[in-house]
């Protein structure tokens, strides 16, 4: 199912992420700004909302220093596939 993570200001549509979600696995598809980090709100808001809904793996891509302040790492193929293959079988809701 696809998603779309928002960021507004003053009630204008300045960026955001967009991902889907399988089960318990999210993958962010791209991020958009028109104003600096707006993007950037948008993932710090993303991230306490998949944890809180037991999203098991996020996937962001590559990494690099921004993602990783988070907890982010770069894992082996064969590790993302095996967490891959337990998180599109583990539900989670990414809304109420």
């Amino acid at each position: 199912m696809a998603h779309s993570i928002e960021t507004y200001q003053n009630g204008v549509l300045v960026g955001g992420i967009i991902g889907y979600a399988i089960n318990s696995y999210f993958a962010d598809i791209t991020f958009f700004n028109t104003v600096d980090n707006a993007s950037k709100a948008g993932y710090y808001y993303l991230l306490p909302k998949l944890r809180e809904a037991g999203f098991q793996l996020h996937d962001s891509g590559f990494g690099n220093n921004w993602f990783s302040q988070f907890g982010a790492v770069d894992m082996p193929r064969e590790e993302f596939k095996m967490n891959l293959t337990k998180a599109i079988v583990s539900p989670a809701k990414f809304t109420n």
